[in-house]
């Protein structure tokens, strides 16, 4: 019961936390190992982000449509998985330089920026696997022809963000699903405006996505409050169950891990 109203109870829809180490390590520590881990990724996220860019004639139907690359969900979702990924390394680098005492569990000060890092993670988290689910659940058909940018956003991007939450010692809480739910609110309305306004996608259509589609208001509706409403919410849910169980194999371990110890002393007293 202890454990449950910890997790249940109403501070944490806030963003304190007492362990702010637990921001730039992974689970069993290893921060400069973990360090390389946030270099690598934030390049990774950086050049894909710019090479969708590049790659925008694949979608497009001429250079002037190219700057509808700003419009899509899959972009935004990216490109703050990109921002959250830079964000970690940055943190990383600094506490490594600058405030050991965190990196050695010392400080229980939750700066902003590490907050603002909190609220960046949730966000890609959710949003990841809900534009994955979207894309190969609405929008992909066995005509489709994918493209590596297709599997790089709409693949691999929930690929990182399982093997981070496995990983990685960075706390998940529940109610943080305000979050990403914020977010596709957010883009929800941005669908509206820029349908109002005139807007196309890409490929000239009327809309950004044809399932959200402003000329059939009803549907549109329909698939945007699901969207934001329904299915962000539900993949923060599976981001905090894929936490918890992250948490309680390493508990488990570390349980195992100090009962080998007590034997082994116990042996060596004995002998």
């Amino acid at each position: 019961m202890g454990r449950c109203s910890q997790l249940f109870h109403p501070r944490n829809f806030l963003l304190s936390y007492h362990q702010p180490k637990k921001f730039v390590t992974f689970e069993w520590g290893w921060p400069t190992v973990y360090l390389i881990w946030r270099v690598f990724w934030a390049l990774y996220h950086l050049i894909w982000t710019i090479l969708t860019g590049v790659y925008a004639y694949e979608w497009t139907t001429s250079k002037a449509n190219e700057i509808t690359w700003f419009i899509y969900l899959t972009h935004w979702g990216y490109v703050v998985l990109t921002v959250s990924a830079i964000m970690e390394m940055v943190a990383s680098i600094h506490i490594k330089c600058n405030r050991p005492d965190i990196t050695a569990g010392q400080s229980d000060e939750m700066s902003v920026y590490l907050k603002a890092v909190w609220v960046m993670v949730n966000v890609s988290n959710a949003a990841s696997f809900a534009i994955s689910v979207l894309f190969w659940g609405l929008l992909y058909t066995p005509a489709y022809t994918l493209t590596t940018a297709d599997v790089a956003t709409h693949a691999l991007n929930s690929f990182y963000v399982l093997a981070n939450l496995m990983i990685t010692a960075v706390p998940i809480r529940l109610y943080h699903f305000i979050h990403p739910t914020i977010f596709s609110v957010i883009y929800i309305v941005f669908t509206v405006i820029y349908h109002f306004a005139g807007g196309k996608n890409g490929l000239d259509k009327p809309y950004i996505y044809s399932v959200i589609d402003w000329s059939k208001p009803e549907t549109a509706a329909l698939y945007g409050a699901l969207a934001a409403l329904v299915l962000t919410p539900l993949c923060h849910v599976v981001v905090f169950l894929i936490y918890l169980a992250r948490t309680a194999i390493f508990n488990a371990c570390l349980k195992r891990e100090e009962a080998d110890f007590e034997l082994e002393e116990r042996k060596q007293r004995n002998f």
